[in-house]
């Protein structure tokens, strides 16, 4: 209000070209062009490791923090998911890229941490590793399930949705150590 009252001489006068910017905000005038902000394509992590390796384990234990920090977002933004993908960079800085993209769209850890172990676990590594990235892309703000006309189990879509609901409220209440898998108790056991 108060600034509504002054001049555009005498602001310009105390302020330069910014004076001249509030005389005509302050009167709701703005003739800069809009902006639009771009459209994000696709959600992910990736660090260059303080030492190279080739340690699957430990990459895949990498991976795993990412797809926690990955599926917290996607599930606070209300975003489900169809394609990941993990980035390797070697020593030499070649990088190779290996996505997947999934049936049905999702934001659960399980699903997501799954599809990145088998990518990773079908990559060969040629040379010691040196940055580790995953990323997921392909979004619908809405979970639709495309389902099979003959597979008429409806229930059993909803009753999975639900397990792997609580597990991620277990993980975030005691810790992803809390509950896991069966096939994550054999892997930890090779291991």
């Amino acid at each position: 209000e108060d600034l509504h009252r002054l001049s555009e001489e005498y602001l310009t006068q105390k302020f330069g070209k910014f004076g001249t910017m509030m005389y005509y905000f302050s009167r709701g005038i703005d003739d800069r062009p809009l902006e639009e902000e771009p459209i994000v394509k696709s959600y992910g992590k990736e660090t260059t490791l303080m030492e190279d390796t080739l340690d699957k384990v430990f990459l895949q234990n990498v991976l795993k923090e990412y797809a926690e920090e990955i599926c917290r977002h996607l599930k606070k933004t209300h975003i489900y998911i169809k394609t990941v993908t993990i980035k390797i960079k070697y020593d030499n800085f070649e990088t190779h890229t290996k996505s997947k993209s999934m049936e049905r769209v999702t934001n659960q850890f399980e699903k997501i941490f799954g599809v990145a172990k088998s990518l990773l676990r079908d990559m060969k590594l040629e040379r010691k590793v040196r940055l580790i990235g995953l990323s997921v892309s392909h979004f619908e703000e809405e979970e639709e399930q495309q389902l099979n006309l003959f597979d008429m189990d409806f229930s059993k879509l909803e009753k999975d949705k639900k397990v792997l609901d609580i597990v991620d409220e277990i993980h975030k209440k005691f810790g992803k150590d809390a509950l896991f898998f069966g096939n994550e108790k054999e892997e930890k056991e090779r291991n």
